[in-house]
C-alpha cells in the first residue's frame, strides 16, 4: 500500500549497504565520508577483512566500525585523504565530494575534454567538469539550474542519488 520509492527506501535504510549505527539516523542529516566509503565498499562486493591491527589514519582507529572499508576505498583510490593526512570519518559528505566517489566507483566514463553544462553554480572551466558530465549521462545527478556542489548531502539525497545502482545492484545479484 506504499509507493515503490517508500518501500524501497525502507528496504534500502535496512539492507546490508547502510551502517548499523547509520539506521537510526533522520533522513535529513548528512550523509558522513564513513557512511559513503561503507556504502561503496558494500555495493562493489568488498569483503570487510578481518580485524585490522594498526589504524587506518590517525583519526580512523582499526576498531573504527568502518575502518576496513575505508582502508579498502582509498587504497582504490575511489576517496582520499584530506591534504591535512586525515579522512575525516564524521565529516559530512558535500554533493560534488559524492559525485566524484561514485563516478571513480562506478568506473563511469569521463568525456575528453570539458563541456557545457545545465548548473550555473559550475562553471565550463571548474575542475570536476568532465565528472560532473559523467554523472550526468550516467543519470546519477539529474539537470537543473544549479547543482549546489557544496551542499551536505543528506540521506534522502543519497539514496535519491544512489537509487539506480542499489536497484541494479539488486537485480543483478
Amino acid at each position: 500500500q506504499y509507493p515503490l520509492e517508500r518501500k524501497l527506501l525502507s528496504f534500502f535504510f535496512n539492507s546490508r549497504f547502510v551502517g548499523e549505527n547509520s539506521r537510526k539516523s533522520p533522513l535529513v542529516d548528512p550523509v558522513s565520508r564513513a557512511d559513503l566509503a561503507y556504502f561503496i565498499a558494500q555495493l562493489k562486493g568488498i569483503s570487510k577483512e578481518k580485524d585490522l591491527d594498526t589504524p587506518v589514519f590517525k583519526d580512523v582507529s582499526a576498531k573504527y566500525w568502518a575502518a576496513s572499508e575505508i582502508a579498502q576505498i582509498v587504497e582504490h583510490r575511489w576517496m582520499v585523504e584530506y591534504p591535512d593526512g586525515l579522512f575525516h570519518p564524521e565529516k559530512p559528505v558535500r554533493k560534488l565530494e559524492a559525485v566524484l566517489t561514485f563516478v571513480r566507483a562506478f568506473g563511469l566514463k569521463l568525456p575528453t575534454s570539458s563541456g557545457k553544462l545545465p548548473y550555473q553554480d559550475i562553471p565550463l572551466n571548474h575542475w570536476a567538469n568532465r565528472f560532473v558530465r559523467a554523472a550526468l549521462a550516467d543519470h546519477l545527478i539529474q539537470p537543473g539550474e544549479y547543482l549546489n556542489p557544496d551542499t551536505e548531502l543528506s540521506r534522502l539525497d543519497f539514496f535519491q542519488m544512489t537509487q539506480k545502482q542499489f536497484a541494479l545492484h539488486q537485480v543483478t545479484k
